[in-house]
């Protein structure tokens, strides 16, 4: 899969110098633009921090990145889907933390019936819960609402700016290919 972005430190903080990328983890991510019949969005707003984000994770070690992605969803937003567009990766490189985040985007349609989903005690924990949006122009707006923020010492919203950055940018991506279904 091809990548059409990269965020990094300079992508924050303009200020900064790209990082030298030695010895940094990689950690690959499946997620996705899931719509139902209506073109309903689905995203998870997380009430812990008050922010929204495309549903999706980490790929498992001997799981493939389709697998992955259906394993997520189901866990995530409840239900099955069928993957109708793979529009690229985004890497990320979160130099506080060395680590490089490797995230492969879909446009996915749901299938089935919506059930519930199985969070983690930590999702739980963080407030986590379904929404379904009528447009990827409302979703868009929500996950590009959340809060910037540099600063390592405040870890979760360090980490929202680059979900931020990245999941707004496969929503926008993800707009003229379900604006034409």
């Amino acid at each position: 899969m091809h990548p059409f972005l990269t965020i990094d430190e300079t992508s924050i903080n303009t200020h900064l110098e790209t990082s030298d990328r030695t010895g940094y983890t990689l950690r690959e991510a499946a997620r996705a633009v899931v719509i139902d019949d209506n073109k309903k969005v689905a995203l998870l707003h997380v009430s812990n921090g008050d922010y929204y984000k495309l549903p999706g994770g980490g790929i498992e070690e001997g799981e493939d990145v389709q697998d992955a992605l259906a394993r997520e969803l189901l866990e995530e937003i409840g239900c099955k889907a069928e993957i109708i567009a793979n529009l690229g990766t985004v890497r990320e490189f979160r130099f506080y933390w060395n680590l490089e985040q490797l995230s492969y985007a879909y446009v996915a349609r749901a299938i089935g019936t919506k059930g519930q989903p199985s969070f983690t005690d930590k999702e739980v924990e963080d407030g986590f819960a379904i929404v379904w949006v009528d447009t990827v122009q409302h979703a868009i707006h929500l996950l590009e609402q959340s809060p910037l923020n540099t600063q390592p010492e405040s870890p979760k919203s360090y980490n929202m700016t680059f979900m931020r950055l990245r999941d707004s940018a496969i929503a926008r991506k993800a707009l003229p290919i379900i604006d034409s279904l």
